[in-house]
């Protein structure tokens, strides 16, 4: 295909033309809406197909790669990333690297293709999956397990051991799980696998090598990256909240045990009315999100969060001011900080025990937002991993 694309002063022959396109690497470029502009010979040989045939959109869509995966790498090459991914030929079924370009400049779309030589592939592959998962793996204040489905262990981070307080000896985290809690949530892992959720968060309790016992926060997701490690892999972020369930144990028992740890706790504590009135913030409000104590007093908590989690917050509110439980303990949402940014928090509340004569409900959080920038980079490290396997031969 000789186009006005090679409109080169000096070079006006189509047979020049012609032998000068046959010398190109397999290129083709495409203008910002994916339509061919210039297809060169050897890209058009390699993938045994003509120029009308190869437009971006109609040709790469395939039943393993839909629309939306064309369409993430179409825009995260707009973006001025460099995307590589492999790309079964249709008419042959073996596999082509693609690396696809924007020049911003030009405003054109760049697409390089060579045969794909599979234990090269493969190799690079798993290096790809082993450099995404590292970059979020080695996280120093949440513990991070690699789960495979029939419950041993596949890797954790230093953090784990340190939560724990084992060495290198961990084969089942199951194990060092209280048997109280060891069923519940077997039902839940089984709706990650059938595709049923994408993720869940649970209070679950942990027996540490010394016999004491940690509460933790765990988020459970499924990785997908059968190709990097063989199979699925349940990836679990664990977060100590032990120090969370002591103010709640201790608002049980005495006042004046409360009020100790509430005010040296780096939690944050709020005591609403019924409604949701703000009427005490403890200290840890200016550490996590900016305000001043005083600054909160008399404002309805529903001021302070994110639209999108009004409705949730306000269910929360009116079953702890009744005394009911919730099917789960506490509930993640979204806070306005001083400066305005948002801040996830963890929240659990609960109506003071009469025998305090407080009136209310007392809200204990503490601020998830890295733990949620934590999953995001896993889903974001995970779709980035299965781009590079997708239509992969083998």
């Amino acid at each position: 295909m000789i186009s006005t694309f090679w409109d080169i002063p000096g070079i006006r022959s189509k047979k020049s033309l012609e032998f000068l396109a046959r010398l190109l690497d397999p290129i083709c470029v495409y203008d910002d809406q994916g339509e061919v502009i210039y297809a060169s010979q050897a890209f058009l040989e390699l993938l045994q197909a003509e120029a009308e045939e190869v437009s971006f959109y109609d040709y790469f869509l395939s039943e393993s790669t839909p629309q939306s995966v064309v369409t993430t790498f179409w825009n995260r090459a707009l973006q001025g990333e460099t995307v590589q991914f492999l790309f079964n030929l249709k008419n042959t079924r073996e596999a082509i690297e693609c690396s696809l370009q924007f020049s911003s400049d030009a405003k054109l779309m760049f697409l390089l293709a060579k045969k794909s030589n599979q234990d090269t592939c493969i190799h690079k592959i798993k290096a790809e999956y082993e450099r995404l998962f590292m970059s979020v793996f080695n996280h120093p204040s949440l513990a991070i397990a690699l789960i495979h489905p029939d419950g041993t262990l596949a890797r954790c981070n230093q953090r784990l051991h340190e939560l724990l307080g084992t060495d290198r000896e961990i084969n089942h985290l199951e194990d060092f799980v209280h048997p109280e809690d060891k069923l519940i949530d077997v039902n839940l892992r089984q709706k990650l696998l059938d595709g049923d959720i994408e993720s869940y968060t649970i209070e679950k309790r942990f027996i540490a090598k010394n016999g004491e016992v940690v509460w933790v926060n765990a988020s459970v997701s499924l990785l997908n990256t059968s190709c990097a490690n063989g199979h699925q892999s349940f990836a679990i972020l664990l977060e100590d909240i032990t120090e969370n369930k002591k103010i709640y144990s201790a608002l049980i028992r005495t006042e004046g045990k409360w009020k100790t740890f509430v005010l040296n706790s780096s939690n944050l504590f709020i005591q609403t009315t019924n409604s949701g009135q703000i009427i005490y913030a403890s200290p840890a409000v200016e550490r996590t999100l900016g305000y001043e104590t005083d600054e909160l007093l008399d404002l309805y908590i529903s001021e302070l969060i994110h639209p999108h989690d009004l409705n949730e917050i306000d269910l929360a509110l009116y079953l702890w001011s009744s005394g009911i439980r919730l099917n789960k303990p506490g509930i993640e949402c979204r806070w306005r900080s001083r400066s305005g940014k948002w801040v996830y928090l963890y929240i659990q509340g609960q109506r003071f025990p009469l025998a305090l004569e407080i009136d209310g409900v007392a809200i204990c959080g503490y601020n998830i937002s890295e733990r949620k920038r934590l999953e995001a980079e896993l889903r974001a490290s995970e779709e980035k991993f299965r781009s590079l396997v997708l239509n992969s031969s083998g």
